[in-house]
């Protein structure tokens, strides 16, 4: 069907065959008279949720203890008198880290669009069949093969050092590395002071921390570091067509995330000043490896949501906002109750890792699922009545037809993420109550300023938008732009409240602090509202044999408008300053 022949009443308009249920043995449709049964209790809906939670939550558990772990702490020396001295890896860490974690991701999500690989053919755990892989690799149909095996070579755990006694850094809120968010996803703020303050600093014999060359920037490496991975392979797993079931690929993405994150909890009580070189190149590659599977894992829900009612594509957003949300809810209790940031980063990788494998459990039950079982084989009939002739999976101009059909949501989800990443964080958290030369005044206390009128204002109220997208879908597809371009102007409008007040060169046009929540409550609900509706639209506006290539493209521009909207907060900044 062609995009113009969809109307907004097409797109929202429930399909009749969702609506009834029967119960018995799994359901296998073979004819469009069978009625879908129903999704008992919403358990399907629930657990795709989760999965949208999973998908972030490792990362934002990172992310938001690095600063105050890696960069001033693990990364910075300290001398007899506990002062902590900078080197060069915490000065510039953050940048490292942002670069080694997002531009292979970004890489490999592209080409995973257009790579064919049978899932079930992947040999997961058997040794390597180097000519098998060649071959297919020369026929266009081995890459992620070759990837997934390559992937087996990272689980291994080194042996824990013996445990330092140096002493630890409290856990705080605010650090001077603050400028260097603009690099970070939603809600991942509070881990980077792990690293920045504590894993990436020195103590001295009084316990006093110093900076070191990784602690300086370890926020842009972070970022870096963090965002290109998962670019890249939602790229690339836009092309890697999926003969049988897509639960295969995310569980196997699930298992290298959670190496990662047991990897990372090994050298948390481990004394690594002496070899703080090894630390730190091993810190990115690990990133690179936790941030590359989870754009594959990430992409592949958003595939696998697309088979389902329409609803259930906005429940991973959902869950994505309600990831942001508790992560910024335990970041602001952890400073109230805890000054041991060691124990912090392990409590916050324990939960990211309690997360995955409650995702990886859940597949054992969706698959038992009669709504499940419905769904995903009509997906696949549907795919293989279109190109039953197609041995080696869709063709080239199957993805343009795709493109073509679905490219207004695809701009609209690119967007809506590019304006809300530009400005959160990398603006709202460098935006404050006093302006030069006044006393702070606002009603909140000064140290909770940025993590509520940033943190837990956007994830809260972006949760509460893609929670309205699942209950109202207007404007349709058709008018979805004239909601999503005028965003846009959030960007100069926020740049030019108190954003950076000592070294910003022009003048403070909206000073009220009152305004600039206001707005930022209009912006955060807007942002979960509408790229609900986008991730919605896109696979629905195709034709349906077309719905899985679709949505994968759209979660490969969310994946886009994230970098380039976490880069584009370097520009503003740069005008705002100069």
């Amino acid at each position: 069907m062609p995009a113009d022949a969809i109307t907004d009443q097409d797109a929202r308009e429930p399909d009749p065959e969702r609506n009834n249920s029967d119960e018995g043995a799994p359901f296998i449709p073979n004819s469009s008279e069978e009625k879908a049964p129903k999704d008992v209790g919403h358990l399907v809906y629930l657990i795709v949720m989760l999965h949208g939670v999973g998908t972030l939550m490792p990362w934002n558990m990172f992310i938001t203890i690095a600063p105050d772990y890696y960069t001033n702490y693990k990364m910075k020396t300290f001398d007899e008198n506990g002062t902590a001295h900078a080197t060069e890896y915490s000065a510039n860490f953050l940048n490292y880290l942002a670069i080694a974690s997002q531009f292979p991701n970004l890489l490999l999500n592209f080409i995973n669009i257009f790579v064919t690989v049978k899932v079930f053919e992947i040999i997961w755990f058997g040794p390597i069949n180097t000519l098998k892989l060649t071959k297919q690799f020369l026929k266009g149909k081995g890459l992620q093969q070759i990837l997934l095996q390559l992937f087996r070579f990272g689980f291994a755990l080194k042996p824990r050092p013996k445990v330092s006694a140096k002493s630890r850094s409290s856990l705080g809120f605010i650090s001077n590395d603050e400028k260097l968010l603009v690099f970070m996803k939603p809600s991942d703020w509070s881990t980077l002071l792990y690293y920045t303050n504590y894993k990436m600093k020195t103590f001295d014999e009084n316990g006093t921390a110093h900076a070191t060359e990784y602690s300086a920037n370890f926020l842009n490496y972070l970022a870096i570091a963090s965002q290109f991975p998962n670019l890249l392979l939602n790229f690339i797993n836009i092309f890697v067509t999926v003969k049988g079931d897509l639960t295969k690929r995310i569980s196997l993405s699930l298992l290298v995330v959670g190496s990662m994150i047991i990897f990372t909890m090994s050298f948390v009580y481990v004394d690594t000043w002496s070899w703080m070189g090894t630390f730190f190149a091993i810190t990115l590659a690990s990133i690179v490896l936790l941030n590359g599977a989870n754009g594959i894992y990430q992409n592949s829900i958003f595939g696998l949501a697309s088979d389902f009612p329409f609803k259930f594509t906005n429940a991973v957003i959902i869950g994505n906002n309600l990831c942001g949300t508790f992560v910024t809810i335990v970041s602001i209790i952890t400073t109230l109750v805890s000054n041991n940031t060691a124990n912090a980063a392990f409590a916050y990788f324990g939960i990211s890792l309690f997360t995955l494998a409650v995702c990886f459990a859940s597949f054992f039950l969706l698959k038992k699922q009669r709504f499940y079982q419905y769904y995903s084989k009509r997906a696949m009939q549907a795919s293989a009545a279109e190109g039953a002739e197609k041995s080696n999976g869709p063709s080239a101009k199957d993805y343009m037809d795709a493109f073509k059909q679905g490219w207004p949501q695809m701009v609209n989800v690119y967007l809506v993420f590019f304006v809300s990443l530009c400005i959160f964080p990398g603006i709202m958290v460098d935006v404050r109550d006093e302006l030069v030369g006044q006393k702070y005044s606002f009603i909140l206390p000064e140290r909770f300023f940025v993590p509520i009128t940033c943190f837990l204002l956007f994830n809260v109220f972006a949760f509460i938008g893609s929670m309205l997208a699942g209950r109202y879908q207007y404007p349709g597809p058709e008018k979805l732009w004239m909601a999503v371009y005028p965003r846009l102007l959030f960007i100069p409008f926020l740049a030019f409240c108190n954003y950076r007040p000592l070294t910003r060169k022009w003048p403070v046009l909206f000073p009220s602090t009152w305004l600039y929540v206001f707005m930022g409550i209009i912006m955060s609900v807007s942002s979960g509202y509408l790229s609900g509706l986008a991730m919605m639209y896109a696979p629905r506006i195709v034709e349906p044999s077309k719905g899985r290539i679709a949505s994968m493209m759209a979660g490969f521009f969310l994946i886009f408008g994230i970098v380039s909207g976490l880069a584009f907060t370097i520009v503003v900044s740069a005008f705002i300053e100069h």
